[in-house]
């Protein structure tokens, strides 16, 4: 429940920037159409947590083409690739 408080403004900031994310109290993705807003997504969200004192854990963070990536990933105990959950 505090991590969804303290997160609260990362998900506004997300969504004032036009992002598409899915948060549950720690774990999120977010949704992007291209590689170029993935990559500009990643850096906005990488400078807000920095500036917050939090850092992405790096196994974790990726970007994955999940429309068609046969690796795809995992996110609330399902797995997305190949645009299937």
């Amino acid at each position: 429940m505090l991590s969804n408080l303290y997160v609260y403004p990362f998900d506004q900031v997300m969504a004032q920037a036009g992002y598409t994310s899915v948060r549950s109290c720690d774990d999120f993705v977010i949704l992007c159409r291209t590689q170029a807003e993935a990559e500009a997504a990643l850096a906005a969200v990488d400078a807000w947590m920095t500036q917050h004192g939090v850092r992405l854990h790096p196994e974790n963070t990726r970007m994955v083409e999940a429309s068609t990536d046969d690796k795809g990933f995992d996110f609330l105990g399902y797995r997305f690739a190949k645009g299937r959950r």
